[in-house]
């Protein structure tokens, strides 16, 4: 599952315009399946079809081309039925497979940035070498440790509650009561230890940051092709303002950029520790 939505990304980078009242799309009659909208490309996710007033279900009721905003239906709407529709579009020269590409991309990045995957919940059983100590550091990349669900040292079998889980470090230690006091490194792969490591839910501020980086790689991925976008004209000598688009949006990706590095703060990147 990906730490953002293309919605959310779009609402971040702020390329789009809202249809949030229903917009009049066309009228059933028994036999019309295909129905465009007013505007495209449109943001996926946003979209909300309705017919004679009722909600209507994607794959099940319709399909969509999000690039072009045409609506097929899988049965033609009923004579006389309005159909309406709210939805995001986007105002820059973009669509959502491009910004789904950008999200995968400021996933993999965060991951390989803060050292874990943030999605998912993993059960492992690894063997490692003792160090005499009664600390123990599992491998970076998996933390954080959820539960320790066994520990052996050699043949010894160490019971969890006397163990210390510092899950968001990695790190065991022994107390005092445990079986063993250190971990002894009589052998190679003397330690086997069972345990499950990942997040169950994605933490805000990591679904915060990579949907930063996507808007930041979308609005950058459309500033080349906005240099020469005129907005303005004055009729008397045909006077324009020509170049007022590239630096809204690269003035919006400086902030965005300031944004994430503040976030980044926040998230320490761990160290390779095995």
């Amino acid at each position: 599952m990906a730490y953002a939505t293309t919605q959310e990304v779009v609402q971040t980078g702020g390329f789009y315009e809202g249809v949030y009242d229903k917009e009049a799309v066309g009228t059933g009659n028994g036999t019309t399946k295909l129905f465009t909208l007013d505007h495209n490309p449109v943001v996926n996710g946003s979209l909300v079809v309705y017919v004679n007033s009722v909600a209507q279900t994607e794959t099940t009721h319709y399909t969509v081309n999000y690039i072009t905003g045409e609506i097929t239906f899988v049965t033609a709407p009923t004579d006389t039925y309005a159909v309406e529709a709210t939805y995001w579009y986007f105002t820059i020269k973009i669509d959502s497979d491009v910004i789904s590409d950008f999200i995968t991309e400021a996933d993999a990045w965060v991951d390989e940035y803060t050292g874990q995957k943030w999605e998912t919940t993993t059960a492992t059983s690894e063997k490692y070498d003792g160090n005499d100590t009664d600390t123990l550091f599992l491998r970076s990349d998996h933390n954080p440790i959820i539960s320790l669900t066994a520990l052996t040292i050699g043949t010894t079998s160490i019971t969890t509650s006397y163990v210390y889980v510092y899950g968001d470090e990695g790190k065991l230690v022994l107390g005092d009561s445990a079986e063993e006091s250190v971990f002894l490194d009589t052998d190679p792969q003397y330690i086997t230890v069972s345990y499950t490591y990942g997040t169950a839910t994605t933490p805000g501020r990591i679904k915060g940051l990579a949907r930063t980086i996507a808007a930041i790689k979308g609005l950058i991925a459309v500033m080349g092709g906005t240099y020469d976008d005129v907005t303005s004209w004055t009729a008397r000598d045909m006077a324009a303002n020509v170049g007022e688009p590239w630096v809204n949006l690269a003035r919006t990706a400086e902030k965005l950029e300031k944004q994430a590095n503040a976030m980044l703060k926040n998230i320490r990147k761990r160290p390779s520790i095995y």
